[in-house]
């Protein structure tokens, strides 16, 4: 399988980031994408794409961080996309739930990057909490379905997962739905179309039961996909061919 969203530069994996790469291999996992949220974790991000045949980065400023972005931030971001095994641009996008950033400089990054995506030809990774309506119309106004990309942790409403896969995007299939008291999600995914999914894990994040409250790897992924087949009453073997086929198609990687 490959881990369509992680966040392998993480503190949380300085002690034992060769390790948990070969959990992966142990695993199966193919491939990781790992993603950046600032300029700092972006370029940390490429060097260990360098490093590891495994990881694959995505280079962008999370909308938790764009409070501090400036013009001279956004140059480098787009210098990143000249680099070798850089597949996607992100992680961008919206959240109000914290609202780490004002909406507006929100938004004004997220249009950026839509535009360096479209730019560059690479597809987008993107984040959104409490912003769905905001999303979709930025998507359209961008026309960011001439690039396309991926709702991460997708866990909006049918609508809002109807108005993406319109657009051309893929949706993200985390840990949640391994987590109880989360039947519309997995109500949702179980009518989504396999073709139009990705799993991932997030990690160090959203550890996927039985390992939620630890910190979550790309090992764990096989958890999500386990799930998902059984929402989908398929094989796992099944979900691995063809999430790993999606993501194979959206990054462009072999």
């Amino acid at each position: 399988m490959i881990d369509s969203h992680a966040h392998l530069d993480s503190k949380d994996f300085d002690q034992d980031l060769n390790q948990t790469i070969e959990r992966c291999q142990e695993k199966n996992i193919r491939l990781v994408i790992s993603c950046g949220t600032d300029v700092n974790s972006s370029k940390k991000n490429l060097d260990l794409a360098e490093q590891h045949s495994i990881i694959y980065a995505a280079v962008g400023i999370h909308p938790h961080e764009t409070y501090q972005i400036e013009n001279a931030t956004l140059a480098i971001i787009s210098g990143f996309l000249n680099k070798k095994k850089v597949v996607a641009v992100g992680e961008t996008g919206l959240d109000y739930y914290y609202n780490f950033s004002l909406p507006d400089v929100q938004r004004q990054s997220f249009k950026h990057h839509i535009r360096l995506a479209r730019e560059s030809g690479f597809p987008l990774i993107i984040h959104c909490r409490n912003a769905e309506e905001d999303l979709v119309k930025i998507l359209k106004q961008e026309k960011a379905s001439e690039v396309g990309g991926v709702i991460h942790c997708f866990a909006g409403r049918k609508e809002t997962a109807s108005a993406c896969l319109d657009l051309g995007f893929y949706l993200g299939v985390s840990g949640m739905i391994t987590f109880k008291n989360t039947k519309d999600l997995t109500s949702l995914f179980s009518e989504l179309p396999l073709d139009r999914l990705l799993v991932e894990t997030d990690s160090p994040y959203l550890a996927p039961h039985p390992h939620r409250g630890k910190r979550n790897e790309p090992s764990y992924v096989v958890h999500t996909a386990s799930r998902l087949a059984e929402l989908k009453n398929v094989t796992l073997e099944e979900i691995e061919n063809q999430t790993t086929e999606n993501a194979k198609k959206l990054f462009r990687v072999t």
